[in-house]
């Protein structure tokens, strides 16, 4: 057996050659590929341009809005243990503030609440604690709208206006629960009683105002922590008093809002020829619904058939005044509150959403539901999906097969008895099976 000892380099020309393809494969090519693969992404990105600019715009306004109207009760720096004990009446800088609260934020009451706005306050006084004004004293209740009126004005105050209160209660940094209900402005004892307002309650309805606005909760009837906020505003006619309802006075030029609730509208209402590409755009701008997004489809006149032939419904005569729909439709289950809900399917995968409309086309995510297909393998696929609304404004159901065991309905959680609060948030219900 033969063995050659020798070195490449000892062979220069072979060297040379080596080299020269080793170069080449490892620069030129490597370069070439990233070049092309920057270009074919250059490409996407330019098809999808518009798009993503939809997006990236929709979701900025949600974080600014989020950030701007946190009620999350960080960063909340009680001055109860700063202010000295002699320092009665806080004064509130003058400035932009926020009353009302954001679509969708938990325990929010649409009905009674507006959607958040930023309005310009002149500075005012406001007492430190509720009336008499003492930290060792207990706040005065049982008093009338004109008793409570009458006390601040012999103190040479006057009574708080909605408005006042409730940037009093948030405090610079805008927290719906301030810790210990103490504003970061050094303004104590919220949440202990109900309290009095000069603003007036209107509603569009009525010709002329239900009674005072009063601001907070008392103490005894706080059912779940979280829902205890300062947004939260009800009313009491004038001559009405209470062991739980009390009052606060401020002084200075007064800062009214002049609250308007919206009118109650139609519940339910179908949107036909609904464009497929904003629905497309809707399904995939939504985080919720990345699993779905790669080719979201609308389900047409064939799937509201099949799901009624299940039952042989005749929607006409058995169910006159309900929405059997394919197409999405708009949903308002109480005032000042509208949502889109939709059904679709992604391949195999059928889902329903429900989108809170904020207004200039503008949506925010509140419930959604996806029926993959591992879960129903047995049946036709996708699984077919119509909505249903009928005589219950505050439920609209989703059906593969109406008055089935199968499907589910959306609901709004606005039930209040003495041991459940509704958050006033938007639920998905399913059920699947005998």
């Amino acid at each position: 057996m033969l063995f050659f000892n020798f070195r490449l380099w000892d062979f220069p020309f072979i060297s040379l050659i080596l080299k020269a393809i080793l170069f080449f494969y490892l620069g030129i090519i490597p370069a070439f590929c990233s070049k092309n693969g920057k270009k074919a992404e250059g490409e996407e990105a330019k098809k999808k341009q518009k798009e993503k600019i939809i997006i990236e715009e929709n979701n900025e306004n949600y974080q600014t809005r989020d950030k701007e109207i946190s009620s999350n009760g960080k960063g909340n720096k009680s001055m109860q243990n700063i202010l000295p004990d002699d320092v009665l009446e806080i004064k509130i800088p003058a400035g932009d503030y926020f009353l009302g609260s954001q679509t969708g934020e938990p325990y929010r009451d649409p009905s009674k609440e507006i959607d958040a706005r930023k309005i310009k306050v002149k500075s005012f006084f406001i007492d430190r604690y509720p009336y008499p004004n003492s930290r060792e004293s207990e706040a005065k209740t049982g008093v009338s709208y004109a008793e409570a009126s009458s006390l601040c004005e012999k103190e040479g105050k006057r009574l708080c206006t909605e408005l006042e209160w409730e940037i009093a209660c948030k405090g610079a940094q805008n927290i719906q629960t301030p810790q210990n209900g103490t504003s970061d402005f050094g303004v104590e004892g919220f949440f202990k009683n109900y309290e009095w307002t000069s603003s007036s309650w209107m509603e569009p309805e009525m010709p002329s105002p239900r009674g005072k606005v009063v601001k907070g909760i008392a103490s005894n009837q706080i059912i779940q922590p979280k829902s205890v906020r300062c947004s939260s505003r009800t009313f009491r006619q004038e001559d009405k008093f209470s062991g739980n309802l009390g009052f606060r006075c401020c002084r200075g030029e007064v800062n009214e809002a002049g609250v308007s609730l919206e009118p109650l509208k139609v519940p339910f209402e179908e949107v036909r020829d609904f464009p497929l590409d904003k629905f497309q755009l809707l399904i995939r701008s939504t985080p919720e619904m990345k699993s779905v997004s790669k080719d979201p489809k609308m389900f047409g006149e064939e799937a509201k058939r099949y799901v009624l032939m299940r039952r042989g419904i005749e929607p006409e005569t058995q169910y006159a005044g309900y929405i059997f729909s394919y197409n999405p439709v708009w949903w308002r289950p109480t005032r000042g509150e509208e949502l889109l809900v939709m059904t679709g399917y992604d391949g195999k995968n059928s889902f329903v959403l429900a989108l809170y409309h904020l207004g200039e086309g503008k949506f925010k995510h509140a419930a959604s539901l996806i029926l993959y297909e591992s879960e129903a393998a047995t049946v036709e696929l996708p699984i077919p999906l119509i909505l249903v609304a009928g005589v219950d404004r505050t439920v609209i159901n989703w059906a593969p097969c109406w008055n089935c065991a199968e499907g589910g309905s959306l609901y709004l959680d606005d039930k209040i008895d003495s041991e459940h609060k509704g958050d006033f948030l938007i639920h998905v219900s399913y059920r699947w099976g005998p």
